[in-house]
């Protein structure tokens, strides 16, 4: 049974919170950051490493955040942006969002052997969305003058 969004949302924050304290994020947190050093040959393994073994990750997320402004060309706004990502064998799932004016783009892909409905799954984040949009819309109304 789905909770609402009200009680979610404080589960949610409270079991984020935990795991940023915990060291669950930390081992792949280092192993992202020495790229910034590392030789490009022992990148090149860490990433060998990444793709060959299935249980290293199961989940992929990027965040690009985009242009705050419209773009244009040739005198025509862009109008939206395709978020892309793509996932390898075994490795579940990928969400890819960029940001573009004021718009959030969203792409789901995955091994359908690991995640068999991401469509299923989508849907929900879709409405999960819309859920938290209707809470924020909520809490900035003005309260109802008391009679």
């Amino acid at each position: 049974m789905r909770q609402c969004s009200r009680s979610r949302i404080p589960t949610t924050g409270a079991t984020s919170r935990s795991l940023l304290r915990g060291s669950q994020g930390v081992a792949m947190e280092k192993v992202m950051n020495i790229g910034g050093f590392a030789p490009p040959t022992i990148m090149e393994q860490v990433q060998r490493l990444l793709l060959i073994n299935p249980g290293a990750h199961n989940l992929v997320i990027s965040n690009v955040p985009g242009p705050r402004t419209p773009h244009y060309l040739r005198g025509r706004r862009l109008v939206e942006v395709l978020a892309c990502g793509s996932t390898m064998p075994r490795h579940g799932l990928n969400l890819v969002m960029i940001s573009y004016v004021d718009t959030l783009f969203i792409a789901v892909s995955s091994d359908p052997d690991v995640v068999p409905d991401a469509a299923g799954f989508a849907a929900d984040l879709e409405q999960s969305f819309a859920e938290l949009r209707e809470a924020a819309r909520s809490r900035t109304q003005p309260a109802e003058p008391a009679r």
